[in-house]
């Protein structure tokens, strides 16, 4: 799950004019030495769904193995982005650690922007050939990422191996990820640009507030408490 987070939120977020509702749909094919029939017990989520207010956005993914995940990225008072991973069970907003989760990834992170360009959902789309290798496993990538500058928005980020996403103008309308035991297809098949309520982009009251360290995926530090 943590490199479908990775390839699903790593582009830079910023200030944008966007507002609407675009939905991200996922398919799944086993790849060498993987079995057809282990992929529904893999925690990838049939689609995404993203939710986009000018620069506060929320990202829903839900899976069989993990239920609904939500992660929110949202100014805080100093302009500044912070992003949380909503877990509904607890009542707990986790903040993403960005530092440690960026080292090592900018030197290994191969990026080539094609001049290959096809029509996708009604945009425009250049092609980029990209390649990086997973810090913790030490996992070969390569993927095929077809991204439009029509859409003036770009995806939350993560701090996960974000080196490689900074080379990559627009917005990605579909990706094709080659994990070697697993291979993805990520599509847009909808774009909505319709008004978003401002709720939507909140901490939901009496949730607790942690620091999460993304490369250990644990909470580190408890914040604070909303009311």
């Amino acid at each position: 799950m943590a490199l479908l987070l990775s390839a699903s939120m790593s582009f830079a977020q910023s200030k944008t004019s966007f507002e609407g509702h675009i939905r991200m749909d996922l398919k799944m094919e086993a790849g060498d030495g993987m079995d057809e029939s282990m992929l529904d017990a893999m925690p990838i989520p049939k689609g995404i769904d993203y939710y986009v207010k000018g620069d506060k956005s929320k990202v829903v993914m839900a899976s069989k193995a993990t239920g609904t995940q939500e992660i929110l990225s949202i100014p805080d008072k100093a302009g500044k982005t912070q992003t949380y991973r909503l877990d509904a069970v607890n009542k707990v907003a986790q903040r993403m650690v960005m530092e440690a989760a960026k080292q090592g990834a900018a030197d290994k992170s191969k990026v080539v922007k094609t001049t290959q360009t096809k029509v996708i959902n009604g945009y425009t789309c250049t092609l980029y050939k990209c390649e990086m290798q997973e810090p913790n496993s030490g996992m070969n990538i390569k993927q095929d990422i077809w991204a439009t500058t029509e859409i003036d928005f770009k995806r939350p980020s993560m701090g996960v191996n974000e080196a490689w996403s900074e080379k990559i103008q627009g917005f990605p309308l579909q990706i094709d990820m080659d994990m070697m035991i697993v291979k993805l297809t990520m599509q847009v098949s909808k774009v909505d640009k319709v008004a978003q309520p401002e709720a939507m982009f909140m901490i939901p009251k009496g949730y607790k507030i942690e620091d999460l360290d993304t490369k250990k995926a644990l909470p580190t530090k408890r914040l604070q408490q909303e009311d």
